[in-house]
């Protein structure tokens, strides 16, 4: 069984014809037929322009059309090209704006640049949560637990530093000559975050190897006690990197905003 349609029926004092016209709505198109049988769409021009001297078929999502509906029933005069074409009414489609928009999106997330920077950003965050994490383990002393977060968070950013030279290598650098004064000064604020965690973080990853077979780490009373000055420089560049990441991802995040507002204008 066929899906019902409202119809309407248009008076043939406009149509300058005896046969009633039926307007057949569906959520695909508008399909005007001559009659009520044997009724075939009239083929769509290059150009988008569909004759009104023979059946024609109008998308429903093409606003222009809509508007230019009413007109062509009126029957406006033919141009000498829409004649020669054989169109009388020269009904033409206009480009959907909003398929537009959609295919730009599209575009834009298929971006090698923006995918790995979206991808740098999350495998950020995630470090910057192993990093907190392996903070509150010490502060309960869980020095085992704290070790193993602080691995995490020092792979993640190994992992980082090879995928970014295989991106400098294959996809190339951004054109920072191009951005505005304030994206480059946000951008190079994160970068200052990022020296700050990298470099705080190797100094507290050599304090804690000279920290590893002490009792403050082994829990043994035949191990020797650890430097109250190597533990606070450990524990110090600890907290300096991890706020260095921390304060980096807020700053990521402005800085990724901004490529993406860039590539949509």
């Amino acid at each position: 069984m066929q899906p019902s349609y409202p119809s309407l029926t248009v008076p043939t004092k406009i149509l300058g014809d005896r046969r009633k016209w039926r307007l057949r709505l569906d959520t695909r198109s508008v399909w005007f037929p001559t009659s009520t049988r044997n009724s075939t769409r009239a083929p769509v021009t290059p150009s988008g322009t569909l004759g009104a001297a023979s059946p024609f078929w109008v998308p429903s999502s093409c606003g222009r059309c809509s508007r230019l509906l009413g007109q062509s029933l009126r029957g406006p005069a033919a141009s000498p090209d829409s004649a020669r074409r054989g169109s009388g009414a020269g009904l033409t489609c206009a480009p959907n704006p909003d398929r537009r928009s959609r295919a730009d999106r599209r575009t834009i997330a298929m971006d090698p640049k923006l995918l790995f920077w979206t991808a740098s950003l999350l495998n950020l965050g995630v470090l910057v949560g192993f990093a907190v994490l392996g903070v509150r383990y010490a502060r309960r002393g869980e020095i085992a637990r704290h070790q193993r977060a602080m691995k995490i968070a020092s792979a993640l950013i190994i992992v980082f530093l090879g995928f970014y030279l295989l991106k400098v290598l294959f996809i190339g650098r951004e054109d920072v000559e191009a951005w505005g004064q304030l994206d480059t000064w946000i951008l190079r604020i994160h970068e200052l975050f990022v020296v700050q965690m990298l470099v705080a973080g190797v100094i507290a990853w050599v304090q804690a190897h000279e920290l590893r077979s002490t009792r403050l780490v082994t829990y043994d009373a035949n191990d020797p006690e650890a430097e109250l000055r190597t533990a606070k420089i450990h524990r110090i560049a600890g907290r300096t990197s991890v706020a260095g990441a921390a304060l980096g991802f807020v700053m990521a995040i402005a800085v990724l905003a901004g490529m993406f507002a860039r590539a949509s204008a």
